[in-house]
């Protein structure tokens, strides 16, 4: 049985840097070999193409993934490699350990920012359109209610009763 991971918030050096850097185990044939990438802190021009693939793992992690553009040729920065975006296609090669590695170092370095990002999106919506926040709900969790809560005014409840779970998926709160 897999232990289940806790996900915590990233560490000032994450932050500072704006990835961090992971060991992942890509297939070849029968046999794997190993290659270091980074998982980046997406910048908010990412975001909507984040919500385009919202729904494919594969495609977020080759948002998320990072990796020197030629890794046997330039092992290290110092021998000249530039890091880069992975291939389209790559994830594919992933082992699923190293796949669930790469989203959980994902979500838990863009969870926070990308969620309020999200939130505040949503209250932009229903402010321009009132009742669409219910309206995508009933699609998206049918037979769920808004919350009622009014703690504050600047958001309409239905917005706040959404909120971004650490697996990708909209839950009410």
């Amino acid at each position: 049985m897999k232990n289940e991971s806790v996900i915590t918030d990233p560490t000032s050096f994450e932050t500072m840097m704006g990835y961090a850097e992971v060991t992942v185990r890509i297939r070849q044939g029968a046999t794997t070999r190993t290659e270091s990438v980074r998982v980046m802190q997406l910048e908010i021009e990412q975001y909507p193409e984040m919500l385009k693939r919202f729904d494919d793992e594969r495609a977020q992690i080759e948002l998320y993934c990072q990796r020197l553009n030629n890794p046997a040729d330039a092992p290290s920065e110092k021998a000249g490699g530039i890091w880069g975006p992975v291939p389209t296609g790559w994830a594919k090669t992933l082992t699923p350990d190293s796949h669930d590695l790469v989203m959980e170092t994902g979500e838990r370095l863009n969870r926070d920012f990308f969620g309020r990002w999200v939130q505040r999106r949503m209250a932009k919506l229903e402010a321009m359109r009132p009742g669409v926040t219910e309206r995508m709900f009933a699609v998206l969790a049918p037979g769920a209610k808004p919350s009622s809560d009014s703690g504050s005014r600047n958001a309409p409840s239905s917005v706040r009763s959404l909120s971004l779970r650490p697996d990708g998926t909209v839950q009410p709160n």
